[in-house]
């Protein structure tokens, strides 16, 4: 999705000594709604570029070759074929040399392809958090105040959780030991994404629901951020009001241009 900004303006018809603070916030917030647009293509397109298991000529093709460079490590480290004596060291130099073999063809591990989703979700969510920091910031200025409000306002109603998710995630190796701010988290029944815990005791630190990117928040609950459109286009809503609500003077501009 390749989402536009209309500037109402070319200037802020502002001359107070908040202006030039008030614009360079401004291009942060576009700035950051690029990355989220990029970031979403990425996952989407991941997605549909899903792992797939190994057919029959290609699990045959990898056992020849780890055959063979299981002969080749053995005779270096001086170990006829029938000897089994240093095998998980065998075992673990053939990993090593098949990894990095594929490595240079281009070939990512298929523990390395399966958290490309999760990379490219987590920089959604940065993303869409750093466009919700620059209206926070936009908020305490006061010539921005009151347009900002509006602004954070459409965001949190389209992207409720965001904030959570995103110090969550920040904050993983907390969410690991089961605790928020130094203090044990609430013992929160779960029954969604996937997940059916009636007693509690459940801590998801980064998951995956379809597209929805979902983790345990500082209140016990298991709360998502839906990487998709309707998230991107809520924050693009949101910036787009908050330049409706400033005063422009001069030519309007549609951001990106051709």
């Amino acid at each position: 999705m390749i989402g536009f900004l209309k500037y109402p303006g070319t200037w802020l018809d502002h001359t107070g000594d908040d202006s030039h603070q008030i614009q360079v916030l401004l291009y942060q917030a576009e700035s950051d709604l690029v990355l989220a647009s990029l970031a979403l293509m990425l996952f989407q397109q991941q997605r549909g570029e899903r792992v797939a298991g190994l057919d029959q000529a290609e699990w045959a093709a990898r056992s020849e070759k780890r055959m063979v460079l299981e002969k080749e490590v053995k005779a270096e480290l001086g170990l006829r074929d029938w000897d089994y004596s240093r095998q998980d060291e065998v075992r673990n130099e053939v990993s090593v040399r098949m990894v990095e073999a594929e490595a240079a063809e281009g070939k990512l591990p298929r523990s390395y392809q399966h958290q490309l989703p999760f990379l490219h979700a987590k920089s959604f969510l940065f993303a869409l958090d750093g466009v919700r920091k620059t209206l926070l910031s936009l908020k305490r200025i006061g010539s921005s105040a009151a347009a900002s409000d509006i602004a954070l306002g459409i965001l949190a109603a389209g992207v409720p959780d965001l904030a959570g998710v995103r110090d969550s995630t920040a904050h993983a190796d907390e969410r690991s030991q089961g605790k928020a701010r130094g203090k044990a988290l609430p013992n929160v029944p779960i029954d969604g994404f996937g997940i059916h815990a009636p007693g509690g005791g459940a801590i998801v630190i980064s998951g995956l629901h379809g597209d929805v990117f979902h983790c345990t928040v500082e209140d016990g609950r298991l709360a998502g951020v839906a990487v998709n459109e309707g998230s991107l286009g809520t924050a693009f809503q949101a910036v787009q009001a908050l330049l409706d609500a400033l005063p422009w003077k001069g030519d309007s501009r549609i951001v990106p241009d051709a």
